[in-house]
């Protein structure tokens, strides 16, 4: 009869976490889309009426567009563009509804989920689920690690927290780490997420 218990408890626990995914995703759906440009895309998120997105998705003198979840189009303009936290403003005539995090500090084991689209031609909404698992401190940036969330073509897309559906920081890229794992050493695929506080940075810089 325990261990009946302890399943069932599991079961209802794992139910619940799936409600919560399949809700913060529709929620979040709406505010992300596919920055495109001559067949290369990223993905991009709303934030009220700015965009935002990777900088190294960004190239001079080229004309990027949001393909939104309805697959309209829309013409952005780049409003700043930060290479060193590559955190980028976009203005479109459309309005996100993502909010950034307010919950105090981020901490490691915390459930994330990262949105976005894995490419131009296929036109899929995707989501990765995670943890927190670190951070890393590169060009004077404090990145969040996560060894599950980024994905090709999910560069700009925003991780938010599974508990607040707020947004924790944007995927910047994934790179491969040497861990020491009992007597060997083997790569690990890291996921490294540009914090909030960056992006927040950026946003008011746009109004200055």
């Amino acid at each position: 009869m325990k261990y009946l218990l302890i399943l069932l408890f599991c079961l209802t626990s794992c139910i619940q976490v799936e409600d919560l995914i399949e809700s913060r995703v529709t929620k979040s759906r709406h505010s992300v889309a596919s920055l495109v440009t001559d067949g290369v895309s990223c993905t991009a998120f709303g934030v009220g009426e700015q965009w935002i997105t990777a900088t190294h998705c960004i190239e001079p003198d080229k004309i990027y567009y949001l393909i939104d979840s309805e697959d309209e189009l829309h013409p952005v303009t780049i409003i700043s563009a930060n290479t060193d936290n590559d955190v980028t403003v976009l203005s479109t005539d459309r309005s996100g509804a993502l909010g950034l995090w307010s919950g105090g500090s981020i901490n490691p084991g915390m459930s994330i989920l990262s949105l976005g689209y894995p490419g131009y031609y296929l036109r899929e909404f995707i989501f990765e689920t995670g943890n927190v698992s670190g951070f890393m401190q590169q060009n004077n940036v404090t990145f969040i690690m996560s060894r599950e969330v980024a994905f090709p073509g999910g560069s700009g897309g925003p991780v938010i927290s599974l508990k607040t559906g707020e947004v924790i920081g944007m995927v910047h890229a994934f790179i491969v780490l040497d861990k020491q794992i009992g007597p060997e050493r083997v790569p690990v695929t890291v996921s490294l997420i540009v914090p909030w506080q960056e992006i927040t940075s950026e946003l008011a810089k746009g109004y200055e």
